[in-house]
């Protein structure tokens, strides 16, 4: 009997520390790719620097207690903010294919949350896809790695 109650209390202390394996109830992916407004060219009229993919992800979650530490993208490590979203429905942007609004909007008693993940500057004009990224921080107090693998590009606004 001993033995069962010791085994009982040491299972609830292993899982009580376990590690969150998903905290979102839905989640959009978005980027956009960002094109400067003077684009820096050689002599021979190659551009220098490249486009910039700024990645922000909609999560929707259960809690208010969502803190993330960072985005790790092909080994690299970039910073993360995170912002609740009290207007709903979330025009999150237009889709760049299908020329279709992309909404974002949780379910009752939900929290929506706009995460933004620090610009990618990509050193080549060269056509570019996020394929995987991963959130790391904390839900509720227990740790968490969030993979984001579907991604939508969104049109870029205009800037004049």
């Amino acid at each position: 009997m001993k033995v069962l109650l010791l085994y009982v209390l040491l299972c609830v202390q292993f899982f009580s520390c376990a590690q969150v394996h998903s905290i979102s109830k839905k989640m959009i992916a978005t980027y956009t790719v960002h094109n400067p407004g003077n684009i820096a060219v050689d002599d021979s009229g190659n551009e220098l620097n490249g486009k910039n993919i700024i990645p922000v992800v909609y999560l929707e979650t259960t809690s208010k207690d969502l803190h993330l530490e960072k985005a790790l993208l092909d080994k690299s490590e970039y910073v993360v903010t995170q912002q609740l979203v009290s207007s709903q429905p979330y025009l999150a942007g237009i889709n760049f294919k299908t020329n279709e609004k992309v909404m974002a909007q949780p379910d009752k008693n939900n929290f929506l949350w706009r995460i933004e993940i620090a610009p990618i500057s990509l050193k080549t004009n060269s056509e570019y896809q996020i394929d995987t990224i991963i959130l790391k921080g904390k839900y509720q107090g227990k740790v968490f790695e969030q993979k984001i693998t579907d991604w939508i590009e969104l049109s870029e606004l205009p800037t004049y």
